[in-house]
């Protein structure tokens, strides 16, 4: 009775303490939700961790092109040895140096395709990468010096030849391909920093071919002769593959991008090789299917840019970076032996010594990307 005569007597006052009241109740559900929303360079207002992806009015398909500019190393590729000693058998060895094949900057291209889902934000993407690389080089004996082939010694199987040769003439060839499926998603991890981690497969086809020409002039000083050494080593592989993509945004349109990934393909190496006379003449030949694991990881940086098109119709995406592939234990050519040691008693017929060696591929890569 008494609450209610003071009510009647300050209406002023009740009403003043229901907005109160009200106003700090819908300050506090205002605070909770602004807890949990967040609003990236890109416009996108949602909870936290918000799409990353474009938002546009669209079926939700893209595709992307790359050009590379790549770089090809090997472990290895080593074909023929000189040193400045006068004399085959003379001790000690000087100034010995494997001689190589190097191969130079190629160029390559990367193509794919994707669909960006309507649920969670997740996208399936699907590209083929596909390089070509070859290299040459030639040796001959230092001044006063010796030249001797590290592929093959079948040159003692060929009458009237010693140990060493009069030149050598190398050419390698890389084909290199791999297809890499990838389902992933794109958020905010904060109004700067997206994340796209993604899991798949990775398929790959990669050949590799070695062909070496020996010089030499036989034992009467008279006929110059030569020996072909050929290697094959092609790899079929396919296996698991994860990663994940970084960006940094200063703003809508420029960020800077990093990216990582790691395969582990399960294949058969076909390796072959052989060494023959000029007329074909078959000294040496092996030839065996390898079954193995291999891993490989990737990794790229660089800047990049994008803008809406058309009334956030069309949403595109350039880019340009640097990368490195590297591939475990992919030099799978073999030294061959066919020689007799008649001071041990001692024959090497028929076997061989592998060489072994990474694939390591670098270079920069120029993208694009149009979602629609």
């Amino acid at each position: 009775m008494m609450l209610d005569n003071i009510l009647k007597a300050f209406p002023l006052g009740t009403s003043i303490l229901c907005l109160t009241s009200v106003y700090g109740a819908s300050t506090d559900m205002q605070s909770q939700v602004d807890a949990i929303k967040e609003v990236n360079v890109h416009g996108t207002t949602g909870a936290l961790n918000p799409t990353a992806r474009p938002n546009l009015v669209g079926n939700g398909f893209f595709a992307t092109g790359d050009y590379l500019l790549w770089k090809a190393e090997e472990d290895g590729l080593d074909f023929a040895f000189s040193t400045t000693t006068a004399n085959a058998g003379e001790i000690p060895i000087n100034n010995g140096k494997l001689l190589e094949v190097h191969p130079k900057w190629s160029q390559g291209w990367r193509f794919g395709a994707g669909y960006r889902f309507p649920y969670d934000t997740w996208d399936l993407y699907l590209n083929w990468t596909h390089f070509f690389s070859k290299a040459h080089n030639k040796a001959t004996p230092p001044i006063g010096g010796l030249l001797f082939d590290t592929l093959d010694d079948a040159l003692t199987l060929v009458p009237f030849t010693t140990d060493t040769v009069d030149d050598a003439r190398a050419k390698f060839k890389l084909m290199y391909n791999t297809l890499d499926l990838e389902l992933g998603r794109s958020y905010f991890i904060s109004p700067r920093f997206s994340l796209r981690p993604h899991v798949g497969l990775r398929g790959a086809w990669i050949s590799q071919n070695l062909d070496v020409i020996y010089g030499f002039t036989d034992t009467s000083g008279s006929n110059i002769q030569n020996l072909q050494w050929h290697g094959d080593n092609d790899f079929r592989g396919i296996g698991v593959r994860a990663g994940i993509d970084l960006n940094f945004y200063f703003n809508k349109y420029w960020s800077i991008y990093g990216k990582a990934s790691a395969a582990v393909l399960y294949g058969t190496f076909s390796v072959t090789s052989q060494a023959e006379d000029a007329f074909e003449k078959v000294y040496a030949s092996l030839h065996e299917s390898i079954h193995r694991t291999r891993t490989t990881c990737q990794g790229a940086a660089g800047v990049q840019w994008e803008s809406d098109l058309f009334k956030n119709r069309y949403h595109l995406t350039l880019s340009l970076g640097y990368e490195i592939n590297e591939w475990f234990h992919m030099n799978q050519l073999r030294t061959l032996i066919e020689t007799l040691d008649t001071t041990l008693a001692a024959s090497y017929f028929g076997q061989s010594i592998p060489r072994r060696g990474n694939l390591g591929l670098q270079g920069a890569t120029v993208s694009a990307r149009i979602d629609f």
